[in-house]
Formats: C-alpha cells, sequence, structure tokens
C-alpha cells in the first residue's frame, strides 16, 4: 500500500480511535495496532468489542424487545433461551470490566499526591479514602499504641463489610456499573456518528464554498459521479474555515478553537440530526396518569420516545431528509442553538457521555480535514447511504483514501 495515500477502513478505525479515547479516559491505557504504533492491548480490544457487538445484536431481537416490555415472559421456553443468552453476554462483559478493575487496582500507588491518572483510579483513590484499607492504617496514626488501635478498628470494619457485602457507593459492582455504561453508550454512537460523517460529506456537491466576502457562490448540483474525485464542497468549507482561527505555526485543531468554528459545528449537528444513529429509544415507564394529544396514557406504561419524530419534522427542519448544514447557521454566520435538535435524548436521563462524544466528534473531524484529502478508494465507490445495525444504526462500512496535505 502506498503510504502517503492509506486506505483505511472507516468504521474498522474509528472503532480503534474512539476504543481508545474512552479506554484511557476510564482506565488509563490506549488500544495500539500495528503497523502504526505497535500492536499494545489489541487482545482486550477485540474481546470488548466482541461483546458489545454480540450485545448490540440482542438488545433489539423482537424476543427481547418483548423481554423488556414483560420480563415474566422469559419463563417461557421460546423466550428462556433469549433470555439466557443475553444473560450471559452481560455477564461477559462485567467479568471483563472486573478483571480490568483489579488488574488496575494491583497497579495504582495509593500513597502518591499526584492526580488520578484516569476514572478508574479517581474512583479507586476515594473509595480508599472512605473505606481505607489495612496498609493505609500507619498514615492515619501519630503514635505506636494509635497505630494499633486503628489496625484494630480497621480489621473490624473490613470483617464487617465482608460479612455484610455492603461496601456502601464505592463498591467494585459500581465501579463496574459505570465502566459498562460508558463503555456501552460512548463507542457505538461515535463511531456510527464519524461513519455517517465521511458517508454524507462524500456525497455533497463538488463546489460549495463562500467568496472570501461572505456570499455565497455556484453550488454545483450533481453529486459526484465521476472517477476524478476532489474534495467535496462541505470539506472545503470546513478546511477553509479551520485555516482561518489557527495562528501561525498552529498544526493542531484543540478544543479552544471550537467556537470559532461554526460551520464544522453545523456539519456535525446536522449529520446527527439526519442519520437517525438510535431509531428506537430506551424504554421508560410513566410514573403517572398523563394525556397527550387526547390519548389517556395510564401510570406504569411502558413507552419509547421517538426522537426522530421531532428531527424529521418539516415544521421546524424544512427539507429534513436533505443534509443541509446551513440549516444551523444564522445571518451572521454564527451557529443557531434549536432547542428541537436533540440527538442525545433530553431531560434528567440524557446521554450522560454527551460532552466527551461532542468532543470527540470534533477534535476527530477538524483534525482529520485539517491534514488530508478525503477521498473515496481507489475503486472510486462512494458509499451507499443503506442502513446496517440494529441498537445502532450505520452507512455500510466503506473505504477511505486519505492524502495528506502539505
Amino acid at each position: 500500500m502506498d503510504t502517503s495515500k492509506p486506505v483505511l477502513q472507516v468504521i474498522k478505525y474509528f472503532d480503534l480511535t474512539v476504543g481508545g479515547i474512552i479506554n484511557s479516559i476510564l482506565l488509563g491505557r490506549r488500544f495500539h495496532k500495528a503497523p502504526f504504533f505497535g500492536e499494545e492491548n489489541m487482545d482486550e480490544f477485540r474481546k470488548l468489542r466482541s461483546l458489545l457487538e454480540e450485545q448490540s445484536k440482542l438488545i433489539y431481537h423482537h424476543s427481547f424487545l418483548m423481554l423488556m416490555i414483560a420480563p415474566s415472559l422469559r419463563h417461557f421456553p421460546y423466550l428462556k433461551g433469549a433470555w439466557q443468552t443475553m444473560k450471559t453476554c452481560s455477564d461477559n462483559l462485567f467479568a471483563f470490566f472486573r478483571t480490568q478493575i483489579n488488574l488496575h487496582e494491583s497497579e495504582i500507588d495509593f500513597d502518591t499526591e499526584q492526580e488520578p491518572s484516569d476514572l478508574a483510579e479517581a474512583y479507586l483513590r476515594a473509595r480508599e479514602m472512605i473505606l481505607p484499607s489495612l496498609h493505609s492504617a500507619p498514615s492515619l496514626a501519630r503514635s505506636l499504641d494509635e497505630r494499633e488501635s486503628e489496625m484494630k478498628r480497621l480489621r473490624e470494619r473490613r470483617r464487617l463489610r465482608e460479612q455484610t457485602g455492603d461496601e456502601g457507593f464505592y463498591s467494585h459492582k459500581q465501579l463496574e456499573n459505570v465502566l459498562y455504561d460508558l463503555w456501552i453508550a460512548g463507542l457505538e454512537t461515535t463511531t456510527g456518528s464519524l461513519a455517517w460523517l465521511m458517508a454524507y460529506i462524500l456525497h455533497q456537491p463538488e463546489i460549495q464554498n463562500k467568496n472570501p466576502d461572505g456570499h455565497q457562490i455556484v453550488r454545483k448540483a450533481t453529486m459526484i459521479k465521476t472517477k476524478i474525485y476532489h474534495d467535496s464542497g462541505t470539506i472545503l468549507r470546513m478546511r477553509a474555515e479551520i485555516k482561518s482561527v489557527l495562528r501561525p505555526g498552529e498544526e493542531v485543531v484543540t478544543t479552544e478553537h471550537r467556537t470559532q468554528l461554526p460551520y464544522c459545528a453545523a456539519v456535525i449537528m446536522e449529520t446527527q440530526r439526519l442519520a437517525n444513529l438510535i431509531p428506537l429509544n430506551f424504554q421508560r415507564v410513566t410514573n403517572k396518569d398523563t394525556t397527550i394529544n387526547g390519548f389517556f396514557i395510564p401510570a406504569g406504561t411502558a413507552i419509547m420516545p421517538q426522537i426522530s419524530s421531532v428531527m424529521y419534522n418539516e415544521k421546524i427542519f424544512p427539507d429534513p431528509y436533505a443534509f443541509d448544514p446551513d440549516r444551523f447557521i444564522d445571518e451572521d454566520g454564527k451557529l443557531k442553538n434549536i432547542d428541537q435538535w436533540m440527538p442525545f435524548s433530553i431531560g434528567a436521563r440524557r446521554c450522560p457521555g454527551e460532552s466527551l462524544a461532542k468532543m470527540e466528534l470534533y477534535l476527530i473531524l477538524t483534525n482529520l480535514i485539517l491534514n488530508f484529502e478525503i477521498l473515496p478508494d481507489d475503486s472510486h465507490r462512494i458509499p451507499t447511504m443503506e442502513r446496517t445495525g440494529t441498537t445502532v444504526q450505520k452507512p455500510e462500512d466503506h473505504k477511505l483514501l486519505l492524502r495528506a496535505l502539505n
């Protein structure tokens, strides 16, 4: 392969990139793959990815949807197998995180005054402060008598905790749940969003740019169909915006540039609006009787909010099935805040990884566009917009040709 024009399998490499970021934040280790970085921790990543894929396929299978609505059906012969398969997959995921936590805990220096390097370390160190272990006792006492008394007290606390199984809020089980939630919520959704971004911008007209005084110039209406590919207009416009805010000597887009890149933000927002990444939202239950548009919904009713019904509403987003980032740009060229844009859901149970996902999408996309021409691979094939997947819907996996810019 010509290394000056690397061909990347989109979803595969975004999986690795996003997975590395998530694992670095949660457990302090990235996943590296040869030949670019040298292969490190890849067995862990492959195992975790396999478990996540298996669970993703199961969650929205018709049998499991029935079980979500009526869990007691798990005792029926037809559904018992589906329940057991999901439980086994979930148990394997939690076992994976349990192993990672135990390994991580064995490597932590609990006596250091340095800041924790990742979420798990911060959690375990906080736990150690609240539930002191035996090895920390000497540091808590000032004399030999006090040290002995403290050791006895800690032994008794440890014995009671082991008897009751009650470790309070800072338990290993709670940390397992946190890691599980953030991995489940963070990997496929962010990878899917990046894959859709690549698909949409490759489908845009060849010319879609503004001249220096801000007036719209020619927009070529035909999609790219020839075998001679150039960056799509969307990419050209994003790259021009990025270069306009970088100071001399700056070569990397950082978080401090974010508010100065409204069009880049608009492209991401429009992709998330149009992609309908999660067609079926997670189940909720009404906590009181309510009436919506004349329909009575009693308390205890299982419901699934359908966010796409809002983001495809033509009264809010005219021509809703068209990819048009400019709908998020106002007359002054600034980013619009549209309340009905809600890819992360709304309310108290909105996506817990929203801030991380937004930052990942922004940093990965802008730096990719700044440094590379993004083209279809040598087969000249643009990805179709057919949807694949179950829980998270992605475009078909496709290849990109990245040509480094001077």
